[in-house]
């Protein structure tokens, strides 16, 4: 266990891929001394417990796959909505419970593909492949500027938020 702890020890952004200075806090959460990414530790689990509940639940329940694409759309909706009137500026709280939605979205895409006849299969691959690069898009060009608004820019990428990259 050892090795593997220098090698996370050693990579700080490997868990955290989001640059350590104070601006970029809120995208951070820090357990037990370890900073992990608030969005991929929230949102990854949310989507295999909320997929697992599908599953389980669809024993009980016929779903269609329009059900759950639809499901998935509102979802993503509410949280693009969040995106662009608050941005990130909400307690950590509020965005742990917009993670969480986020990741019950995208459980329930991958369940409409799952359960969608082939053709249209396709259709929901291509669409989410498409929301989803746009999604980052977004939010890579966001991080960028909120860098760029930053008095340590102009030793971008060697400011002190990225100095830790090896």
């Amino acid at each position: 266990m050892g090795r593997l702890k220098d090698y996370f020890d050693n990579n700080p952004f490997l868990l955290a891929h989001h640059p350590s200075c104070d601006i970029f806090s809120n995208h951070i959460l820090n357990i037990r001394g370890r900073r992990l990414c608030l969005g991929c530790f929230i949102i990854y689990p949310s989507a295999v417990i909320a997929l697992v509940l599908l599953f389980l639940l669809s024993d009980y329940h016929t779903y269609d796959y329009l059900i759950a694409f639809y499901m998935a759309l509102a979802m993503f909706g509410i949280n693009s909505i969040r995106k662009i009137i608050y941005r990130d500026n909400l307690p950590k709280r509020m965005q742990v419970v917009f993670r969480v939605v986020l990741g019950i979205s995208l459980a329930s895409i991958m369940y409409s593909i799952w359960l969608a006849p082939r053709p249209e299969q396709y259709m929901v691959i291509g669409l989410f492949l498409a929301v989803a690069i746009g999604y980052n898009l977004f939010n890579s060009k966001k991080m960028l500027k909120t860098c760029k608004e930053c008095c340590h820019y102009p030793q971008f990428p060697k400011c002190e938020g990225l100095n830790n990259i090896k």
